[in-house]
């Protein structure tokens, strides 16, 4: 990622280090004897006296894409559906269970965060194999700065795969004739 801005009040100001977060926001560590050095929700708003103040300057682009699902599985896991999304979510809306449905009766009895801040694990009462399922998401927030919802009653359908001697298993007859 490139950044480009100026930061810095009228008097003498420097920057000692930088480092950028997993949301690809900028984290400026420096020191000023500005008495004019911009601040936002500061924890001291106005320089202190002294030779210099410290500061650390969060610079972030605003995110206003809502979170969408890249993919839904139950890899072969009768109880557990997985989702891809194509942001990193709110762990508190993301896992709230009451956020996530699924036809045929299937319950949601729990929802974890997955293998990474994208990814979350429906726990269920049980998926049949062959099934299609449609899972329906609401109310599941990105972690922006100002979070966005994913869209009212997302919905994803994906069919219900089982495990034959360690793999992933569906047995698809097509084109079968009949010898009587």
């Amino acid at each position: 990622a490139l950044y480009a801005t100026y930061l810095g009040g009228a008097n003498g100001d420097g920057c000692t280090g930088i480092a950028v977060d997993a949301n690809g926001s900028a984290y400026v560590l420096g020191y000023t004897s500005s008495i004019n050095f911009p601040t936002q929700n500061a924890i001291q708003p106005f320089f202190g006296g002294g030779a210099v103040d410290s500061f650390v300057a969060r610079i972030s682009d605003p995110d206003t894409n809502p979170p969408v699902i890249l993919a839904a599985s139950n890899y072969g896991d009768s109880n557990v559906v997985t989702l891809d999304f194509s942001e990193t979510l709110d762990v508190a809306s993301a896992t709230n269970a009451t956020h996530y449905t699924i036809d045929h009766d299937v319950t949601v009895s729990s929802v974890t965060m997955g293998v990474n801040s994208k990814t979350v694990r429906v726990l269920t009462s049980g998926l049949t194999n062959g099934v299609i399922y449609a899972l329906t998401v609401n109310d599941v927030l990105d972690r922006a700065p100002v979070p966005n919802p994913i869209a009212p009653d997302t919905h994803v359908a994906f069919t219900a795969l089982g495990l034959y001697r360690g793999f992933l298993h569906q047995e698809v007859y097509a084109g079968i004739d009949s010898y009587n």
